[in-house]
């Protein structure tokens, strides 16, 4: 008999909590979007011994997203990220790395900004991964790292592997 109660309570209660979440959703201004799609040219690195910089040739697709609260006032941009191309020597274009499909979600909120996801993932074949970055960074207003979870070659620096692979044979 208790059963049957709490049963029909959960029931009642859950009518209840499903009627109302609509009107949540009619308290803010429904988020902006935007997709570009676009071919991205840019200076990624510099190696030492040899003397090279690394570029990446990439495709990139963005969603962004502008929200808004229910007064129309921004209050957080979020952007998807999807890159993938290659990443070469421009010394010795010849000698370049297949970038393997990534996402990242990025936020803004006026404060800083932060990265989700998988950033960046180079894989040198039959080897694995050279060079990685996922997890997540959160950056101040002034770029600095404030928090970091997950491994990141990039933010630690670790460019030996890449730049051994993209200086040739």
């Amino acid at each position: 008999m208790r059963s049957i109660r709490l049963v029909k309570l959960l029931l009642v209660g859950m009518v209840v909590l499903l009627t109302l979440m609509p009107i949540g959703a009619v308290w803010a201004v429904p988020p902006e979007q935007e997709i570009q799609t676009f071919d991205l040219e840019e200076r990624l690195l510099s190696c030492s011994d040899p003397d090279f910089e690394v570029w990446a040739n990439e495709s990139v697709k963005l969603i962004t997203q502008q929200f808004y609260d229910r007064d129309g006032n921004w209050t957080r941009t979020q952007m998807h990220m999807f890159h993938e191309g290659i990443w070469y020597n421009d010394e010795n274009p010849e000698f370049w790395l297949q970038q393997k499909p990534d996402h990242c979600m990025v936020t803004w909120d006026g404060e800083g900004e932060t990265w989700v996801g998988l950033p960046q993932l180079i894989n040198l074949p039959g080897a694995g991964p050279i060079f990685f970055g996922a997890g997540r960074i959160v950056f101040d207003s002034e770029w600095n790292i404030t928090f970091w979870a997950g491994p990141n070659d990039w933010v630690e620096g670790d460019t030996d592997a890449l730049c051994a692979a993209l200086s040739g044979p």
